[in-house]
């Protein structure tokens, strides 16, 4: 039986690098007592539905208890070990402490294209997003009652819709689940921070003689927030300094301190005033300005500043809470209906950083100016100064995040030929509350006067203009300790921003056999869908509407908004996306004397309210030349559609630290970004093909080789960060166009020596353009060992190439085997990535052990440093698990050790603030270390 040998466990088999090699070799189809309409396996990478159906695009299927044995807090936590996930999106990798920006939860990210560009289902159902800027947070995916994940990786738009540029990630569900389990579990870091848990029960169950089943779950987990201190490594001071070339080199040093006081930092006025620091008496005392750092604004030693450690974070705690209950009833044997209904919650919250302001305006008639000071200040009028307020509480970010999630529909199976209509509405309200400056109040306080009717300090504003600021109460920044407490409860206050996105999915699908051909029977899927999705976003400190300073003196061109931190912007739009698509699969040989060949191909039309009409479309083939051996090959074009935010956003405004060489000074200035309603869905043309070898006379052996290529055109981005819009208008001798980005008070090519840019505009454009490339190896080989089986598994990806160009005209960027890639921060592209693991099982008793792998390479192929290599890191994970029988059902005692030698990742500072960050590249290395989880799994 040529083909039927190999075909058996092909499509559930773990064939592709990007997914865990110790996925199941077969995904088992539903038992005997089921009814028909359930027993077949749909393969995520087609929406054909036919038993043992094998799509030429690879599909790999993880079983769910193989994947939180490796990594037991989260479904998502065990994916983005594997080779194919980066630079995802969560508490632990998201290095910024940006409050703008979604700061936790598990966006996955494959091939480092971006959590937009990944489609994330649950039983074949697009998700809601669950931000504002697109992406699911795979965190609210009820857990206990996932059975197993499916990966696509590479196009799969033409199944499944856009945003499947990268691939399509399906969790499925065990719907007919029986019994009841519960775990719970504990785990901690060696260094006893970053405690977590998990906690959750899930039921199911059959009434009215089997034909309706009921399944339920909650759960909860938790993981505390990382204190700096808990890392000294942070306190050390690490920074790049440099200018990155043959001359200047960047090298990172340790004990870097910035240039800056705790009790405030002048940086203009007189002779002799300039450069020094206040005496917590408000006297202005000398500076010492220790060593040369290599780079302006930094030195070594002497008084200068590092960002407070105590009472700061360097992650956030996670809460998600999960409530989950599905009904189905069968009509007939062949007819059902079902329901189901998630509530999910989630929110996090950490203190990242000290509270700054730069500059502030002192004038000499403030009623805080000590007598030494203004004799230093002569006849000066007033003078600038900076100040990080380490004494101060810091700042700090909750975020919380509520999602409902219903789904309904009917579906049914009228001979060879399955049918199902379904309908989804989603509803995530989103809310950021960051601690903040108020700029008025603080620019009316610091103004402090005294009244000369009464002597008392007082605000300049309450005598010029009263009534105009009530309640202002005068604040001293001069000096460690002299912010009182009414001081700073007068200037301080929440920006927050709320975020609600609405789905309303109305789906429709048929699926068979046409008719039985000459080498088998010819399937076919036929679909449509409507979609309505919207967006609102609201803000209390929206940038569009003017803050007003009447009255008041000294307010710095770079801070006229409400905010001194966040300023985020509002947004609102919808569209409704109409879609018709169609998938056949031919057999063209069987058993042939030349071996067994079929192909597939599907399209989508999908017409969008807001861009009009997009074609998609894929085509494959599987060839089995004899047992054992199978090629297989796909063409397909994709697309991504913008997201409601990327086209409606209103303007928002961040603070942003950029190197301006025009002035040569390290400028605290503003991001301004905003959507843009122009923007076209990107189009994305993706090629694989591979090889599968499962030769019989090596039992348990498999080897898949796959080669991809996907080139994303007209790429939705913002095309420059805010330095590399400073950068390429200096290269140009400020006369390149990207210098209208940039906000001068003098004009685009003048400098102001005291502030530099008051702003840089980033907005998103259809410019970009991203190649990747590469070979996924996988190898499973089980065997059995003793009175026990062996399984050993390795999967490696080595990446051709990692392009990126910008705009046109721009350059090409190759990021290949270095860390020059970002998306606001380093992200690491080595030519290698690999996993190995051996796991042994006997009896009750299992013992895994793997091995991560992420290859060397070089921080830069741009610029210079002076050590350029970053060596191989590897962790060891290792898990054990014994199963105990007992009078309530069987027991499952698991513990879990991952990075058992606590292994430490490479110095690769990305901040230039001494004591602000971990010095290295958070999206890929582990900066926790050993972590320790144990806990007890129940199952009834």
């Amino acid at each position: 039986m040529k083909g039927r040998a190999f075909s058996q466990g092909a499509s559930a088999l773990a064939i592709m690098l990007t997914a865990p090699a110790w996925g199941q070799n077969t995904v088992q189809p539903a038992s005997a007592d089921e009814p028909p309409l359930i027993d077949e396996i749909v393969v995520t990478g087609s929406r054909i539905a036919s038993k043992g159906f094998e799509a030429p695009s690879p599909v790999t299927v993880l079983q769910t208890e193989q994947l939180i044995q490796r990594a037991p807090g989260t479904i998502a936590d065990a994916l983005n070990q594997l080779p194919a996930f980066q630079n995802s999106i969560n508490q632990n990798q998201l290095p910024t402490a940006n409050p703008n920006v979604q700061r936790s939860g598990n966006y996955l990210n494959l091939r480092a294209l971006g959590t937009q560009r990944v489609l994330v289902l649950q039983d074949g159902q697009r998700l809601p997003p669950s931000g504002n800027n697109g992406g699911v947070d795979a965190n609210l995916i009820p857990q206990l009652l996932v059975e197993r994940v499916d990966i696509v990786t590479g196009g799969g738009s033409a199944a499944y819709g856009s945003d499947a540029v990268s691939g399509v990630v399906n969790f499925i569900l065990n719907k007919r689940f029986k019994g009841v389990k519960a775990q719970i579990q504990r785990g901690v870091a060696s260094g006893g921070y970053a405690g977590s848990y998990r906690v959750g029960v899930a039921a199911g169950t059959s009434l009215l003689d089997d034909r309706l089943h009921i399944i339920a779950s909650a759960e909860r987990y938790h993981i505390d927030r990382i204190a700096k201190t808990s890392l000294p490594i942070i306190a050390d001071g690490w920074v790049p300094v440099g200018s990155g070339t043959t001359a200047d080199p960047f090298r990172y040093i340790s004990g870097a301190r910035a240039v800056s006081a705790e009790g405030g930092f002048t940086q203009s006025g007189p002779a002799g005033f300039v450069g020094k620091q206040f005496a917590p008496n408000s006297d202005l005392v000398a500076y010492n300005t220790g060593l040369p750092a290599g780079r302006v604004n930094l030195q070594i030693g002497g008084d200068g500043l590092l960002q407070a450690q105590q009472g700061r974070d360097i992650t956030p705690s996670v809460t998600t809470n999960q409530l989950f209950g599905r009904g189905e009833y069968d009509l007939t044997p062949s007819l059902s209906v079902f329901a189901s209904i998630g509530y999910n919650t989630a929110s996090n919250y950490d203190q990242p950083g000290s509270r700054v302001r730069v500059p502030s305006t002192i004038f000499r008639n403030n009623a805080y100016l000590t007598p030494a000071t203004l004799a230093l200040l002569g006849n000066a009028a007033s003078f600038n100064i900076t100040r990080t307020f380490n004494d101060l509480p810091p700042n700090n970010i909750t975020q919380d995040s509520k999602s409902l999630l219903v789904t309904a529909g009917i579906q049914g199976k009228l001979r060879n030929l399955s049918w199902n209509v379904g309908y989804v509405h989603g509803d995530t309200k989103f809310l950021s509350s960051s601690l903040d400056t108020l700029n008025q109040n603080f620019f009316a306080a610091l103004d402090a006067v005294r009244d000369p009717a009464t002597n008392n300090i007082v605000c300049n504003v309450s005598l010029t203009n009263p009534g105009l600021y009530p309640g202002c109460v005068p604040i001293n920044i001069m000096g460690v300790g002299n912010v009182t407490p009414q001081a700073l409860a007068y200037i301080e206050s929440y920006s927050q921003w709320r975020v609600r996105n609405k789905m309303d999915s109305f789906q429709a699908l048929i699926s068979g056999d046409l008719f039985s051909g000459w080498a088998g029977p010819i399937s076919f899927a036929l679909g449509g869908e409507y979609r309505k999705q919207s967006l609102v976003q609201t803000s209390n400190a929206n940038p569009a509407i003017a803050t007003t300073f009447t009255g008041l003196r000294g307010v710095a061109a770079s801070a006229m908004n409400r905010y001194f931190v966040l300023n985020n912007g509002i947004g609102a739009g919808s569209y409704n996306i109409k879609e018709a698509f169609g998938e056949l699969n031919v057999p063209i040989l069987k058993d042939s004397a030349v071996g067994s060949l079929s192909i597939n191909g599907a399209g989508r039309v999908t017409d969008y309210s807001t861009s009009g009409t997009v074609v998609t479309w894929k085509a494959g083939a599987l060839y089995d030349p004899i047992d054992g051996i199978r090629f297989r090959l796909t063409r397909s074009r994709d697309i991504r559609a913008p997201t409601l935010y990327e086209l409606f956003a209103g303007q928002t405004i961040t603070r942003l630290g950029v190197l301006d060489k025009l002035t040569g000074l390290n400028v605290s200035t503003q991001s301004v970004s905003g959507g843009n309603p122009n923007l076209k869905p990107e189009i994305a043309n993706t090629l694989t093909a591979g090889v599968i070898f499962k030769p019989s006379f090596i039992r348990g052996f498999n080897l898949s080789i796959d080669y991809f290529n996907i080139n994303i055109d007209k790429a939705i981005g913002a095309p420059f960060t805010g330095q590399q819009v400073m950068d390429i208008c200096a290269a140009s001798n400020y006369s390149s166009p990207v210098c209208d980005q940039i906000i001068r008070p003098l004009g685009a090519a003048n400098p102001d020596p005291n502030n530099g840019p008051t702003a840089v505009l980033i907005n998103n454009q259809n410019l970009r353009n991203f190649k990747t490339s590469g070979i996924d190896f996988e190898l499973r080989y089980q065997l059995p060992v003793g009175s026990g089986k062996l399984t050993i598994e390795s999967l490696a990806t080595r990446l051709l190439s990692s392009k990126q160009q910008n705009a046109p005209g721009q350059a090409v960027f190759n990021f290949l085997g270095n860390a020059d890639m970002t998306d606001g921060n380093p992200i690491i592209q080595p030519k290698w990535r690999g996993n190995v693991n051996v796991t042994y099982e006997t009896g009750p008793f299992t013992l895994s052990v793997q091995e991560r792998i992420i290859g060397s390479l070089k921080r830069s192929n741009i610029l210079v440093y002076q050590d350029n290599s970053i060596g191989a890191v590897a962790y060891t994970d290792i898990s054990a698990v014994a199963r105990v029988p007992s009078k309530f059902g069987g027991v499952e005692l698991f513990g879990t050790v991952n990075n058992l030698f606590n292994r430490k990742p490479p110095i690769i500072p990305t901040s230039t603030s001494p004591g602000l960050a971990y010095p290295t590249i958070r999206s890929a290395y582990d900066i926790i270390g050993t972590y320790v989880t144990i806990g007890a799994r129940l199952k009834m």
